[in-house]
């Protein structure tokens, strides 16, 4: 079954990865990807980078830049233990942020536990509940 599963996972981080911005610490992993094809040309990701904080809990943190119109982006980050199972957290939630051209917006989260060890942040368009 775990076969299956981290099979399942790296099929998913392949498809992913004509798209995806990676960083990588040691055994610690993190990964930038798009939750849509309408977003792959708004957007840049740069320095990002993976750390264990103070707490010794990981970190991934990267810079989402513009230089298109002011854009609003929805984001939000799933992190893996070291067999690739994902971490259930319940604060999980897609997150708003408004971009503005050119400028640096940082992107940081910060695992849920201490086995965190991967993680992948999704990036989409904002669909205002209007449309």
């Amino acid at each position: 079954m775990k076969t299956l599963q981290l099979t399942a996972l790296a099929l998913v981080l392949a498809l992913g990865a004509c798209s995806s911005y990676e960083a990588e610490n040691g055994s610690l992993f993190g990964t930038t990807t798009w939750a849509g094809a309408d977003i792959d040309d708004l957007i840049n990701r740069e320095n990002g980078r993976v750390f264990f904080d103070k707490d010794d809990l990981a970190v991934y943190q990267v810079e989402l830049t513009t230089s298109q119109e002011d854009l609003t982006v929805e984001w939000r980050a799933r992190w893996f233990d070291d067999q690739g199972m994902e971490i259930k957290d319940v604060t999980r939630a897609w997150r708003i942020i408004h971009m503005n051209p050119y400028a640096a917006t940082p992107v940081r989260s910060i695992a849920p536990s201490m086995s965190g060890v991967s993680c992948r942040v999704e990036v989409r368009k904002h669909k205002s509940l209007g449309r």
